[in-house]
Parts: structure tokens; C-alpha cells; sequence
């Protein structure tokens, strides 16, 4: 069944239960990713839905969580006449912060541990849409909400090391060594694109993965960058001094089989540890399946 929670008005002399004081909305919702076929259910869980008029200023926010939803349609809401702008915000969890501006240019989505401190553990896997509609005299307007992706998924992961102190810890591995990433992005602007501003260090969440035998990321997004992003790996040993230094640009150069501009993008990154050297390598699972299913 639907859970579906909405302002109780949007506009003076718009009410919910009186049907001839506005009129409805109706929006499929729709991410076909890389191919042709919807995953909407499989990628998406919950949208926000943000509301701007015809210059831009914020008027409202709708929310639905379509957890056990059977449908891909957002909600009926109602509008008044008018020109409005729809922001559509996907899988806003622990890992976004949504900031409304004066107007929507100065409106984003990004990472809250940013803000407090100029770093970040990542990002949710978030995805994003927006519609442009002209709300007339008719009594039902109907569009669809095209998604794409607003994230790339890494897998980040350590070999050589004991498993000991790897347990949820930011970005330090066995034996206090620091993996982390220097120049990241932390925000993105509601029309999806990462936006220029002074940039974070990454710490991922880091963990033991029994099966692997090897330290892992936990989860760990980034913001949707191209190739030319200005990302560096750093290895940084116990007593502080730089192990290994990876521009991503380079590696995205030398490894053209990544392809981080997929909706459904995926960046592999192995880092070795092998007696006192380090290398930072494609891991071996994609060398074998350049197209895994992620």
C-alpha cells in the first residue's frame, strides 16, 4: 500500500478535499538506467518531490516511499494554475542533505558530513528528475518523471593486510594505515550537476570481507563526475608519510574498460599491499567480467 505524505495545501484556495478548488497532477515515474527495460523498483525506494513556481521559488515538498508500492505512479497531488518547476529527489537517506536556496538555481543535494567538517564518507545512491509543467484549466495533468543517475558506485578494495582493526572504521585500515580520496566533490545542484566548490576529502567506511579475505569499502558512492575528475587516492602509513599517490584520471585513462559515464556506473579499485610496497591496481574480478551486474 502506498505511504504517501503531502502538505496539506499548497496554495491558498487549493484544498485536498475540495476537488473543484484545484486541479490534479499525475506522474509516472520512470529509470531505465543503461538499457531499455524500467528498474525504477530495483534502484529506487523513496522521492522527494520539490516544487517551484514559474521564477523559480520554492512552494512545497511531496514525499513517497514506494517500499511496498505495486505502482509507478508518484501520488496524486493538486496545483493551482500556473507554471511550475519539479525537482524529483530519489533515495534521500543518512548520506544527503538537501539545502533549498532562495530560488531553485541555489538549491542542492549532497553530503551533511561535508558541512560540518570539509569531509565526507560518501554519498547515497541517489538518482534525480526534473519537469517543467504548465498547469492549465484542465482537471488532470499527466507527465512522466524520467530518472538518471546522480551517483557512481566504488568498490574499493585492500589486500595484505590483517583483517584486525578494519571493522567500520573511516578510511583507516589494519595497522593504522589511511586510504582516502583528496579532491572529491561533496554536492550536487538541482540540475544534476556536480557543483564547483572547494573540494573534500573522501574517507570511506571501511570493513572486513570474510569471503574476500581482504578489507572493503562499505557502500561507499561518489558524486556523478566524468573522466577528467580531480580525484587522488592517497595510502598514508601509520606514521604518516604518503605510501602511494593515484590520480582516477589516470587510471580511468589507462583502464578504458571503466566506464563511469553509465547510468549505473561502477569505479573498481584494488589497493595491494605486498611487503613494504604498495600498488593500486584493476582488481582481478573485473579484468575477467568488465560488465558485472551492479
Amino acid at each position: 500500500m502506498l505511504s504517501c505524505v503531502l502538505a496539506a495545501a499548497l496554495f491558498t484556495g487549493c484544498v485536498w478535499e475540495d476537488l473543484d478548488d484545484c486541479y490534479r497532477v499525475s506522474l509516472k515515474m520512470s529509470y531505465t538506467g543503461d538499457g531499455e527495460t524500467d528498474m525504477f523498483f530495483e534502484k529506487i525506494s523513496k522521492v522527494d518531490l520539490y516544487i517551484f513556481d514559474e521564477n523559480g521559488k520554492f512552494q512545497d515538498v511531496l514525499s513517497y516511499d514506494g517500499t511496498d508500492a505495486q505502482t509507478l505512479v508518484f501520488p496524486e497531488f493538486k496545483l493551482d494554475p500556473g507554471t511550475y518547476e519539479i525537482v524529483a529527489i530519489a533515495n534521500d537517506y543518512d548520506k544527503t542533505e538537501i539545502k533549498i536556496g532562495d530560488n531553485l538555481e541555489n538549491s542542492y543535494f549532497g553530503s551533511p558530513h561535508y558541512t560540518a567538517s570539509g569531509e565526507s564518507i560518501g554519498h547515497d545512491d541517489n538518482y534525480w528528475s526534473y519537469l517543467r509543467i504548465e498547469m492549465g484549466s484542465q482537471a488532470l495533468l499527466a507527465d512522466t518523471l524520467e530518472f538518471e543517475s546522480s551517483h557512481i558506485d566504488v568498490s574499493l578494495e585492500i589486500s595484505g593486510l590483517s583483517p584486525d582493526a578494519a571493522v567500520n572504521s573511516h578510511s583507516k585500515a589494519s595497522g593504522g594505515y589511511e586510504i582516502y580520496f583528496e579532491n572529491g566533490k561533496a554536492r550536487t545542484d538541482f540540475t544534476n550537476n556536480v557543483m564547483d566548490e572547494v573540494p573534500c576529502v573522501i574517507r570511506p567506511e571501511l570493513g572486513y570481507d570474510a569471503e574476500k579475505n581482504m578489507i572493503v569499502s562499505n557502500d561507499l558512492k561518489f558524486v556523478r563526475e566524468g573522466n577528467d575528475t580531480e580525484l587522488v587516492l592517497k595510502v598514508v602509513s601509520p606514521e604518516g608519510d604518503e605510501m602511494a599517490s593515484m590520480s582516477v584520471s589516470d587510471y580511468l585513462s589507462r583502464h578504458p574498460e571503466i566506464d563511469i559515464t553509465r547510468q549505473e556506473a561502477l569505479l573498481p579499485i584494488m589497493v595491494k599491499f605486498t611487503g613494504f610496497d604498495v600498488d593500486i591496481v584493476l582488481p582481478e574480478w573485473f579484468i575477467n567480467d568488465v560488465t558485472p551486474e551492479f
